[in-house]
């Protein structure tokens, strides 16, 4: 029987990400519009830059609503048991908020430097106020680090759970962990670890790469027998523990 009782994993978005596609990748095109046809040196370079980051955007958004990680565990095989992500999880989310910050940039540039060209549309009309989308950039960027890049990773050790919201560590004893639940954000399962204390640290498993229910199995199993947590230092026959304990019988 599952440790976790009767919580599932929730079904994935697999439909949506098609949708998702072929909006970003056509709004990506309109932004080359103007690489193509404008005489303007700086609109090239500022469309380039913001055709770039709506392409990674659409690339990113696909990552968390479209990658199927049903039944998949990636750990590290040294050390503890650590469920690792991809080491590149965020960098198109990174490349999306620089690359869009960057090019709102040229416009801001273009917009304010004295004897600067602003740059104007194909009927000479100054283009609208840059500034939006320097805050729209510098936004992503602020939301993909707070989500956890670098890739976080989560470490089931003999002293707790460790990981990391954004940049700041996190370390949950286990006599103050209560039992790991699953949450749907968006239709798709993420991992909630709960503190006695209140306090509540959301995980999403493009963070480290792993099925959230096994993950949640793993923590709940070693939450409640303190006596195998000397297998923690084994990732491999820390995981084969569990398995072998959910297995169906023969």
């Amino acid at each position: 029987m599952p440790l976790l009782g009767e919580q599932t994993q929730f079904p994935s978005r697999r439909k949506s990400w098609w949708a998702t596609l072929i909006f970003g990748v056509c709004l990506a095109v309109l932004m080359l519009i103007p690489v193509w046809v404008s005489s303007q040196p700086e609109a090239r370079i500022a469309f380039g830059m913001l055709a770039v980051g709506v392409f990674a955007m659409t690339v990113w958004i696909l990552q968390i609503v479209a990658e199927v990680i049903d039944g998949r565990v990636r750990i590290q095989r040294r050390g503890p048991l650590a469920f690792a992500s991809h080491r590149f999880a965020g960098f198109w989310g990174i490349l999306a908020g620089s690359a869009i910050t960057a090019g709102a940039l040229v416009f801001v540039i273009a917009w304010l430097l004295p004897g600067a060209r602003q740059i104007t549309s194909a009927s000479g009309g100054v283009l609208g106020n840059p500034v939006g989308f320097v805050l729209v950039g510098l936004g992503l960027l602020g939301f993909v680090l707070h989500r956890g890049v670098p890739a976080a990773g989560l470490v089931v050790e003999v002293q707790g759970v460790r990981s990391r919201t954004g940049l700041s560590a996190v370390q949950l004893k286990w006599d103050d962990l209560l039992s790991p639940v699953l949450l749907n954000r968006r239709r798709n399962s993420v991992l909630s670890l709960e503190l006695e204390s209140g306090a509540n640290f959301v995980l999403y498993p493009i963070y480290f790469g792993s099925d959230p229910v096994i993950v949640a199995e793993v923590i709940e199993y070693y939450r409640t027998h303190p006596e195998d947590r000397h297998l923690l230092a084994d990732p491999l026959a820390a995981l084969e523990r569990v398995v072998e304990l959910d297995a169906p019988p023969a």
